[in-house]
């Protein structure tokens, strides 16, 4: 009975912080709408905060996938390697292809052919863009920390850095709304790069061990 409880509460232990990961991520999605709202431009913001979202969806899937394959088969030296190599390739494919769409006339087909924006709420949205395309690159590096630290049960940290993630967006969004530092498209797409940028930073300090011991495991 103890052995189960015991192994109850570990499995508790791993997937709780699991469970609060995609909860606490949705919080951001509120948070820069009303903050859009509430800063210059807001009816362009909103009218082109799906546009963009959607697009940059598409090549940080690739890098959210990822997460998966790591915890399968990150075993080992040539594991570790094999995976490190296909990591590689997947950010900087994944950060060109958003690259290609974000700085050439492709931009205009899908703005203002699929999602029907007109001329100027076009070229507003791929210039609010570019300032996206560090996205799927962090997204794959993310996944590889993350995916460690699962392959590892050690979970707390990706909370963590979920955590600082929607805190620097957040801060970001109040100092927006209270400055009005930039219209309200531009200055949130900051804010989630800047989050993003340290949740994967964060990820990389706390998974550092669980990588180092994964290679060395023959």
């Amino acid at each position: 009975t103890m052995r189960r409880l015991g192994s109850r509460f570990g499995a508790f232990h791993i997937y709780l912080p699991l469970a609060l990961t995609p909860l606490l991520t949705l919080l951001v999605q509120p948070i820069g709408s009303a903050a859009m709202g509430r800063m210059p431009r807001e009816i362009d913001s909103l009218a082109s905060w799906g546009p963009v979202w959607a697009l940059v969806f598409l090549p940080r899937s690739a890098g959210m996938a990822f997460h998966e394959v790591v915890v399968t088969l990150l075993r080992g030296q040539r594991g570790e390697a094999a995976l490190r190599s296909v990591r590689n390739r997947m950010a900087l494919v994944a950060t060109a292809a958003l690259a290609l769409v974000a700085l050439t006339p492709l931009a205009g087909f899908w703005f203002g052919g699929a999602q029907a924006l007109h001329a100027e709420l076009a070229q507003f949205a791929q210039s609010a863009l570019i300032l996206a395309l560090p996205m799927p690159f962090y997204q794959v590096f993310q996944s590889w920390y993350q995916g460690a630290l699962v392959a590892a049960h050690q979970t707390r940290p990706i909370t963590e850095a979920v955590g600082i993630y929607v805190g620097i967006a957040a801060l970001g969004a109040l100092l927006g709304v209270r400055f009005e530092l930039w219209d309200g498209l531009h200055w949130t797409l900051v804010c989630l790069v800047t989050a993003g940028i340290s949740q994967t930073l964060w990820l990389y300090l706390r998974s550092r061990a669980v990588l180092s011991s994964a290679r060395s495991i023959p």
